[in-house]
């Protein structure tokens, strides 16, 4: 009898065991967890990869951007250099090339002073100019919850979460809804890793005005029609629609190094 109870005993202890130990389903991120594997974005396409929308370039260890070209080798270039001074600051330059389609209407670049990693203000400059500052706020759990130009007339942004994720954008002032963000899943938004939200400089080029926005741990849909492909890791590598006649049409290609 002694020998039947060890037995089952140690049958029970190696089968606890065995289902603490288990991995998760693939490409599957348990909610309210970070990623077992983290990844950072470094090329955006549609459908050729040899004509990428984007390319970031980070450092030897993931821990700083040092470049974000987009559209490059177009007319329609524009590259974003970023310079640090020590965990301070960091500057970020707008340039064109000499054959471009394309004027910088906004700024030309900007300097974000940090505070414990965080962006806490930022100055832009057209060329040698001062243009405006901008305050970003958060919340008791480090969460932008605005952007703010407090200038003769304020404006800006705010944001509205559930739990790690934007659920909607408002203007300032009036308080006007932006925009509203609903069923999220348990995959990786490709933007997540990005180290801040940062402008783009407001170019002819992009209509959101954002050059990174990790506003969302998760991916969303676009009112329920946009449709996704996940790696291992649970990373968002393709989005895609379907048209009226159940064909797919892909969207934008994600890849990523870690």
């Amino acid at each position: 009898m002694r020998l039947v109870n060890k037995s089952v005993f140690l049958f029970c202890v190696l089968a606890l065991a065995f289902t603490a130990c288990r991995k998760p389903e693939p490409g599957i991120v348990p909610d309210n967890d970070e990623p077992m594997v983290k990844k950072y974005l470094v090329k955006t396409y549609y459908s050729n990869p040899d004509q990428p929308e984007k390319i970031i370039e980070w450092d030897e260890g993931f821990q700083r951007i040092e470049r974000i070209v987009t559209k490059p080798e177009t007319p329609y270039e524009v590259a974003y250099n970023f310079e640090y001074f020590g965990n301070d600051s960091l500057r970020v330059v707008l340039s064109l090339p000499e054959q471009s389609f394309l004027w910088i209407i906004g700024f030309s670049n900007f300097t974000c002073h940090l505070d414990n990693g965080r962006i806490a203000t930022v100055d832009y400059y057209r060329y040698d100019t001062f243009q405006y500052t901008e305050e970003y706020s958060y919340d008791e759990k480090g969460r932008l919850i605005s952007i703010i130009n407090n200038g003769e007339q304020p404006h800006g942004v705010i944001y509205e979460w559930d739990g790690d994720n934007v659920c909607e954008s408002r203007d300032f002032y009036p308080g006007n809804t932006i925009h509203e963000y609903h069923d999220f899943c348990n995959h990786i938004d490709p933007e997540y890793t990005m180290p801040f939200v940062l402008f783009n400089g407001w170019t002819a080029q992009y209509g959101d005005g954002y050059l990174t926005k990790p506003l969302w741990k998760n991916w969303r849909s676009w009112d329920g029609i946009c449709k996704h492909e996940v790696d291992e890791d649970g990373y968002v590598t393709l989005s895609y629609f379907i048209n009226m006649e159940g064909d797919t049409l892909p969207h934008t290609h994600y890849v990523y190094s870690k």
